[in-house]
């Protein structure tokens, strides 16, 4: 009976060891990885030994001086206001003093296609499209609809896709 009883104590004591700690399994209490004791295991969102993954999003962004013909690029962000912080200043950088963000683009590719041949106030056409071919398309059929019927021609092209995080 004496053996049942501290056996019984044993195994008492052991769960509620583990119970009081919140560790992934497989790691041991005083682990940096253990959170605090408490019902539930401590509240972890992901089981030990598990790779999760997730896609975040990338921004792509254009800005331009139009008085100085200076345009700036970024891509790859992971935001997008630092994408458009990029492209200011790499605006900036090459001597525009007037630069202003035109375009923002996220997880897609850019296309920017001119009047070959415009006579009165050219206008350059800014796209996006999933595809480089699709926005160069799109951009320069807008672009020659808007500058009378005139050929247009890409002149810049980009593309920003999202990146596979392992968490």
């Amino acid at each position: 009976m004496m053996r049942a009883t501290v056996f019984l104590a044993l195994l008492v004591l052991s769960v509620a060891s583990y119970a009081q700690t919140a560790c992934p399994q497989g790691v041991g209490p005083g682990d940096p990885r253990c959170g605090p004791g408490g019902s539930g295991g401590g509240g972890w969102d992901l089981p030990a030994g598990k790779v999760y993954t997730r896609w975040k999003a990338t921004w792509g962004a254009l800005a331009e001086d139009t008085a100085a013909g200076k345009v700036g690029t970024s891509t790859g962000h992971f935001s997008r206001r630092d994408a458009r912080r990029e492209a200011v200043g790499k605006c900036k950088a090459i001597g525009g003093s007037e630069c202003k963000l035109i375009f923002t683009y996220k997880n897609s590719c850019a296309a920017v296609a001119d009047p070959v041949d415009a006579v009165n106030s050219p206008m350059s056409v800014v796209q996006s499209a999933p595809t480089i071919d699709d926005a160069s398309r799109r951009a320069l059929e807008i672009c020659s609809s808007k500058n009378g019927g005139s050929s247009c021609q890409v002149n810049y092209t980009n593309c920003t896709a999202p990146v596979l995080i392992h968490e």
